[in-house]
């Protein structure tokens, strides 16, 4: 007889996602500018993982975030933020502002570089559509980004995000943008 036990874990992986609308105008960004819409919603990724004994918890294994239209000029260079609690929304195109508050409740950061933005719909602007493939704190997807988040005060489970800019970026007037985020839940 062997003395080898056989052992079953299992994760659970889902994609959720979370968009917003920026507002009607290509108003240039300044590197260090709070990407966001102007009905003061920002990224909400709602019911992330299971809830077990008051925690949830799991590990970001990816990130994408996708646009509606394919600037052809100067892609967006950007970072985004991820929060266990919700945050104050910052008006699109002001000073990226996070209070001392709100960056401890921060888990870490999503990378989405202008040099991984990849066209669908090859036609430049509103005709056209892409794609980021997100990088968490400056690394690729090897190394996962881990959270666990106390839910009471979080009934919904939510992990929350805002989208700065690291570089002067020109939009194309109301842009869609949709943030899928990879999670592996922990059982």
């Amino acid at each position: 007889m062997s003395d080898r036990e056989i052992v079953r874990v299992t994760f659970d992986m889902k994609k959720f996602s979370s968009g917003i609308s920026r507002p009607e105008n290509t108003t240039q960004y300044a590197a260090n500018e709070a990407v966001s819409s102007n009905a003061g919603n920002d990224f909400e990724w709602k019911g992330v993982a299971p809830i077990n004994n008051g925690w949830f918890s799991g590990d970001i294994v990816g990130a994408v975030l996708h646009s509606n239209q394919n600037n052809t000029t100067l892609k967006l260079d950007g970072a985004m933020f991820i929060f266990s609690n919700q945050v104050a929304h910052i008006a699109d195109n002001a000073a990226f502002a996070p209070t001392d508050a709100e960056m401890r409740t921060c888990l870490g950061v999503i990378y989405f570089s202008a040099a991984n933005w990849i066209a669908g719909l090859d036609t430049a602007g509103v005709n056209g559509n892409s794609l980021c493939i997100g990088e968490p704190s400056g690394y690729s997807f090897r190394t996962d980004l881990p959270f666990a988040v106390n839910a009471v005060g979080n009934a919904s489970a939510s992990l929350y995000g805002l989208l700065k800019t690291l570089n002067a970026y020109t939009p194309i007037s109301a842009e869609v943008l949709t943030c899928d985020l990879i999670i592996r839940g922990n059982p």
